[in-house]
């Protein structure tokens, strides 16, 4: 599983460089914006889950 993940990860910075080469001459801060926060959003729901997996999941108020 944490393979995927890596592989996972490998290919979104690939993707990411590659995006930032492209298209930093018209549009480069936008889209650092929203895979920085898309980047947050993973990293936090990833750390959820496995507080919950390990934990218990919170009551759900």
């Amino acid at each position: 599983m944490w393979g995927f993940i890596a592989a996972g990860a490998v290919a979104l910075i690939v993707v990411i460089v590659l995006s930032i080469i492209v298209f930093a001459q018209q549009f480069w801060l936008p889209i650092l914006i929203v895979l920085a926060a898309v980047a947050v959003t993973k990293i936090v729901a990833s750390y959820r889950r496995r507080r919950d997996d390990t934990y218990g999941a919170p009551p759900p108020f």
